[in-house]
């Protein structure tokens, strides 16, 4: 994660939050993808 900043998706505005959700759920349902890669392509972890 080198030179990546992390940041608070709760300070994200709701609608954003809802995509990165959707974005997510899509990600584990169709590609089987284990939840910690999720987070580390979403972006949250």
């Amino acid at each position: 994660m080198l030179g990546m900043e992390k940041f608070d998706a709760r300070k994200l505005p709701r609608d954003a939050q809802d995509e990165m959700r959707r974005q997510a759920m899509r990600m584990r349902e169709e590609l089987k993808l284990p939840w910690k890669e999720i987070a580390r392509v979403v972006g949250v972890h």
